[in-house]
């Protein structure tokens, strides 16, 4: 019994350890932008997802499973993106709604430095230490287009 105390102690303290916190951060002066979840499959964590509205430069980080429910570094997270106001715009890859994040990864949305570009505004994803969107970003494309 004083051999299973310590093991019992220790599974205790992993479960007990938050999930690994991703961040979503608003890097426009202009546009509030509007966040949620893509809709989890665990019914006992329905209606619990993320949903934020961030203010010009706001920041929001999610520290629990209901938001990353790996829990770990590595779990990935989809989230739907957008830029409101009018028009409102949606960041994503084309033909699909909504971009993925790690459990440490950062998401910003950001002004589009190319002014020649088909949109005003890109998403960057970091996870870890690594930039996973290229040099280009992730587009946001305005939503009363047709696409998306």
């Amino acid at each position: 019994m004083r051999c299973l105390l310590p093991i019992l102690l220790a599974c205790g303290l992993a479960a007990a350890l938050p999930a690994r916190a991703y961040c979503v951060q608003n890097d426009l002066h202009d546009r509030d932008v509007y966040v949620q979840q893509s809709q989890l499959k665990d019914p006992l964590r329905e209606d619990r997802e993320l949903r934020v509205a961030l203010k010009p430069g706001q920041k929001h980080c999610c520290r629990n499973l209901d938001c990353n429910p790996g829990g770990r570094s590595e779990s990935t997270v989809e989230l739907r993106v957008t830029v409101m106001g009018e028009p409102a715009y949606l960041c994503a890859p084309e033909r699909v709604q909504t971009v993925k994040v790690t459990g440490d990864g950062l998401l910003r949305v950001q002004h589009n430095p190319r002014k020649s570009q088909l949109s005003p505004y890109i998403v960057r994803i970091r996870s870890g230490q690594r930039d996973l969107t290229g040099p280009r970003g992730v587009t946001c494309l305005e939503t009363t287009k047709g696409k998306p």
